[in-house]
């Protein structure tokens, strides 16, 4: 015998009915309906979800497309952002204004932990419109509190864009594995996408942008596209090599290089000498005397002694107290990677002109992935893993 308990049941008259509760409605223990908060369950008797389905023989959605709701923001994403899991879980930011940290909640009174339990996961989705002003994503809090994240690669995201239009894309799979506030699997991803076309080698704003440069040089890169970690060691020379003056260290490992392109030349450095040479000696069996780049004559003489020398102070990680040579007042080096996704991106720095060895080709990170730094003097983590084909340098007073 069935039984059918209910406020009552309303025919249509087109053989459909309409029934109308003023409390719960329960099919056969297997479809619970709250119709005081506007929610269905399957298996689940009281359903906190607008539909709320537990089992165990998965889903079935043979129903063509699935749409998804996005939050799209009116606002420039910067430092510390909330966004609510409730809202969307795609979020897209008109522009960025700083580099900045995404907090996953709830909402503004429920936190994330208190909705997301134990053995469950989610997948979230940031997009933020970049242009000159190249800032990124430093990190994620859950709750308010900082997550260890696990970065696709290997590698934190850094600054990208430089044209205007572009679009930085961020995809978050969060797994919560215990009850404690760090108890979280973060697993992330960042893809750039430029609006159009690729990036243009031509274009050097991304480098007259750092550093008010005096010279843009660059030249091809042999081989490419490789990482210039990949490049710099493919000669088999690292820090404890010496010069003994053979051929190779005369001529530079890789030969004289022309150099393709000067688009700004207000300080003679780059091209008065034919080129750059990749690894080369002071023309004498000396040892640590030898530079990992150098814009100078052949036969250099002596880059520490040649330091602030017009002529031959015109090179990158030299010889052992003098990390780059100060030609015509230079003081500071920067070494350039380009990629038609990336555009040009800065590879290291270090100080020029000065009696400062600290990145010297004696620096082990010039032959070895690591020992980044993410501002100021140091090697940026695109010289370990950004594919280039084009190498770039700028030098500044």
């Amino acid at each position: 015998m069935s039984q059918v308990n209910t406020d009552k049941i309303i025919s249509k008259g087109d053989a459909t009915i309409d029934i109308a509760a003023s409390g719960n409605v329960d099919v056969n223990s297997d479809v619970y309906i709250d119709a005081a908060n506007d929610r269905v369950g399957i298996n689940v008797p009281t359903p906190t979800r607008s539909l709320d389905i537990s089992g165990t023989r998965g889903i079935s959605l043979n129903c063509g497309f699935i749409r998804e709701k996005i939050n799209i923001t009116g606002t420039g994403i910067s430092g510390d952002t909330n966004h609510d899991i409730q809202v969307a879980q795609a979020y897209i930011w008109n522009t960025a204004t700083a580099s900045w940290t995404p907090n996953f909640r709830y909402n503004g009174s429920e936190t994330f932990a208190s909705q997301i339990p134990v053995g469950q996961t989610i997948g979230f989705t940031i997009v933020a419109a970049v242009n000159t002003d190249t800032f990124y994503c430093l990190g994620v809090k859950i709750d308010g509190v900082t997550q260890t994240v696990e970065w696709a690669g290997g590698s934190e995201p850094e600054a990208t864009g430089g044209e205007d239009y572009t679009y930085d894309s961020y995809y978050f799979q969060i797994l919560r594995t215990g009850t404690g506030s760090t108890d979280y699997i973060v697993i992330a991803s960042q893809n750039s996408q430029n609006a159009g076309s690729s990036f243009d080698v031509t274009d050097v704003a991304a480098i007259q942008a750092v550093g008010s440069p005096g010279s843009i040089a660059y030249v091809n890169m042999p081989s490419g596209p490789r990482t210039f970690l990949n490049y710099i060691t493919s000669f088999g020379i690292n820090q404890n090599s010496s010069n003994n003056n053979n051929s190779n260290w005369q001529n530079g490992y890789s030969g004289r290089i022309a150099i393709v392109s000067e688009p700004l030349s207000n300080i003679s450095y780059f091209n008065s000498n034919g080129g750059v040479k990749f690894i080369a000696g002071d023309g004498s069996s000396d040892g640590n005397d030898w530079a990992v780049i150098d814009f100078g004559p052949n036969n250099n003489g002596d880059y520490d002694g040649y330091y602030q020398n017009n002529t031959n102070g015109r090179y990158f990680g030299g010889e052992n107290t003098s990390s780059g040579g100060g030609a015509n007042g230079v003081r500071t080096c920067r070494l350039w990677g380009f990629s038609e996704n990336s555009g040009w991106i800065l590879l290291y720095q270090h100080p020029a002109g000065q009696r400062d060895g600290a990145y010297s080709h004696q620096n082990s990170n010039w032959w070895n992935a690591g020992s980044t730094a993410t501002s100021g003097n140091g090697k940026r983590s695109a010289y370990d893993t950004e594919e280039i084909t084009h190498i770039g340098f700028s030098v500044s007073t």
